[in-house]
């Protein structure tokens, strides 16, 4: 297995997490909130940790089917772990375990939630709850997005019969089945 790929796909992540967990920080600051505190200290906790991750390219760029589905799977665990942070440090939640529930319900979009009153909690808190419902649902849609493409990738080479016809790209394929969704769903 290439783990140094794997290590560095994670740093990006954690990179990407870094940006996410800046606009509740804003939002903080908006309303005048400690809680910005706490979502600015994760962030910077997640940069330092991505640019470790990623100061050295790795030797080999390789991604095979076991480094991805290593790779997605602990996208999700990190981004969790690290999500559930600010929570506790606000003391929104102050269990981390229920923190890390409510984390994961956002990014794996199943709506779960611990909170009775979910008003109640921060608005810097209430923003990052939403946002990871938000991050969740567009995870989502990316794999069905992918997934498509890739069935209606497969069954334009079965019907094709001329070589040449095959050279239409699975992105711009991808892009079609997306405008076929958006037009289903008005």
């Amino acid at each position: 297995m290439n783990y140094s790929i794997v290590l560095y796909i994670l740093g990006c992540v954690l990179k990407f997490e870094s940006a996410f967990l800046v606009l509740p920080a804003l939002v903080g600051l908006i309303y005048q909130e400690k809680a910005s505190v706490s979502y600015l200290a994760v962030a910077v906790l997640c940069l330092v940790l991505g640019m470790l991750l990623t100061h050295k390219k790795p030797h080999s760029t390789n991604l095979y089917t076991r480094e991805g589905f290593v790779t997605v799977a602990l996208s999700w665990i990190i981004m969790s772990i690290f999500g559930a942070i600010p929570f506790v440090l606000t003391g929104d939640i102050p269990f981390y375990v229920d923190a890390l529930f409510e984390t994961i319900s956002g990014f794996t979009t199943t709506g779960s939630s611990i909170l009775s009153d979910v008003e109640s909690i921060s608005k810097a808190s209430l923003f990052w709850r939403s946002f990871s419902h938000w991050i969740g649902g567009m995870g989502v849609l990316v794999f069905h997005v992918f997934r498509m493409s890739w069935i209606l990738y497969f069954s334009f080479i079965f019907v094709s019969s001329k070589k040449a016809d095959m050279c239409i790209s699975v992105h711009s394929l991808a892009v079609v089945h997306f405008i076929k969704i958006m037009h289903t769903y008005k």
